[in-house]
């Protein structure tokens, strides 16, 4: 706040009326804007926004029904394809074979219709994660330099850095480690259900373990880290702010109060700017996370469902392929879900860091 006296003290009172807009120049939110997704009305960052409506016509656009039609007409084959053949097989029992071919060509007539869904979803969830990588690079910084230019100087810095480390983190291991498992776990599941394997079960088993480990560590550490963030620079900020300000009015006579007033109101409109900023990130995030999410999430419920009418039916190996399916899904899911989540818990921190 010091810093900002030599600037302050020339200017006359009147010219505050604008302080918001040439703060918002200097901190770059004009970035933000071109970095974020097109929202509903063409919604900025200073724009006064209605959140509520916003998010109503994100979720509105997201529930495409196309898309909903492709996850149901992939579950329907799914659960058509094992009713069909767990008949078959009533009809072409071979006792004590484990490569019994009825489940064969099941098993490849599931595989074929799920992988190339299974490839689009990965895929995609590459392309959502790459997106959210580089919303956030842009985003992070400028809400950093907004939560220190309110005052809070070192929750700025320190949870800037947490949050860009982290989803780095993230990131990499979600790219370079979740999703590859999960097509491996996809490939591991067919080759359960065609051979019956206990070993290949263990293995499917394991892969699931591996990506559900990755993601819950990390996200706690990240909890863990911000939190302790919150609680050892947010008294200090409190105190350096109120003694700067004491520090102002006592050391410049005259114009002392004038000017610990007019940093005041610099520390308030910056205030103003982090919120908006924040709520701005936070809507951008989620009109980038919501189609995707609903895009998988129909998936895994649809192939959930399927896998429970067809153990309720038929059983098998053929209902536990299907229900491998769906544990697949949900796992691109936790990805997605997971990326999105450190990225609305970093800006949900440094908006509840505003305090004057």
């Amino acid at each position: 706040m010091l810093l900002l006296l030599p600037a302050l003290l020339p200017v006359p009172v009147r010219a505050y009326e604008d302080v918001e807009t040439e703060l918002g120049e200097q901190l770059e939110i004009r970035e933000v804007e071109e970095a974020a997704p097109e929202l509903p009305g063409s919604v900025g960052v200073l724009d006064n926004t209605d959140p509520e409506g916003v998010l109503l016509q994100l979720f509105t656009g997201a529930l495409k029904t196309e898309m909903l039609r492709n996850a149901l007409r992939s579950a329907c084959a799914v659960l058509l394809m094992i009713l069909g053949f767990s008949a078959l097989k009533g009809c072409f029992q071979l006792e004590g074979s484990t490569l019994d071919p009825v489940e064969l060509a099941g098993t490849a007539a599931i595989a074929l219709t799920v992988s190339s869904g299974q490839s689009g979803l990965l895929e995609l969830g590459y392309q959502t994660v790459a997106k959210l990588q580089d919303f956030a690079n842009v985003l992070l910084p400028v809400l950093a330099s907004a939560v220190t230019a309110s005052g809070q100087f070192s929750a700025g810095a320190a949870k800037y850095s947490a949050a860009a480390l982290f989803l780095n983190l993230l990131v990499n291991a979600v790219n370079g480690m979740a999703l590859p498992l999960v097509q491996l776990y996809f490939a591991a599941a067919v080759a359960e259900a065609a051979t019956d394997s206990g070993v290949i079960s263990g293995a499917v088993n394991l892969l699931k373990w591996m990506v559900t480990m990755t993601l819950t560590v990390i996200m706690l550490a990240f909890t863990l880290y911000l939190s302790i963030c919150s609680i050892t620079s947010g008294a200090a900020d409190a105190a350096l702010t109120r003694s700067a300000k004491t520090l102002v009015s006592t050391a410049l006579p005259v114009i002392g109060g004038i000017a610990a007033d007019a940093a005041g109101a610099i520390l308030a409109s910056a205030g103003v700017i982090q919120k908006s900023v924040g709520v701005f990130g936070l809507l951008a995030v989620t009109a980038l996370v919501l189609g995707p999410f609903a895009y998988v999430g129909s998936h895994y419920l649809l192939f959930k469902g399927a896998s429970a009418i067809a153990s309720g039916v038929a059983g098998g190996r053929l209902a536990r392929l299907a229900g491998r399916c769906s544990e697949a899904f949900g796992m691109t899911l936790a990805c997605l879900g997971a990326c999105s989540l450190l990225l609305y818990f970093s800006i949900f921190s440094m908006l509840s860091s505003f305090s004057l």
